[in-house]
């Protein structure tokens, strides 16, 4: 009969434990980098469009907007420049 040494266990078992721990944080920085790049260009477009509907409601329809993309914001950001296409006649 073969016995492991318990001190074998342990070490094996803390090394197991140390790299979850590494690649957990690891992980936790890597998602938390991504999550502030999408945030930061959501909250620069809609700074954007803000500033647009504020020079819009000053009567200033010389910019249109330049934002390009496939979601909610691009929608409305083609809505806004059609306004200010609109009110350039």
């Amino acid at each position: 009969m073969y016995v492991v040494p318990v001190k074998e266990i342990f070490t094996q078992y803390y090394v197991t434990a140390i790299l979850i721990v590494v690649i957990s944080i690891i992980s936790i920085f890597i998602i938390a980098v991504c999550i502030r790049l999408f945030t930061k260009k959501i909250v620069n477009d809609i700074n954007d469009i803000r500033n647009s509907i504020s020079n819009i409601s000053k009567g200033d329809y010389a910019k249109e907007l330049e934002i390009t993309s496939n979601d909610e914001i691009g929608m409305l950001v083609d809505d806004i420049n059609g306004i200010i296409k609109t009110k350039k006649k």
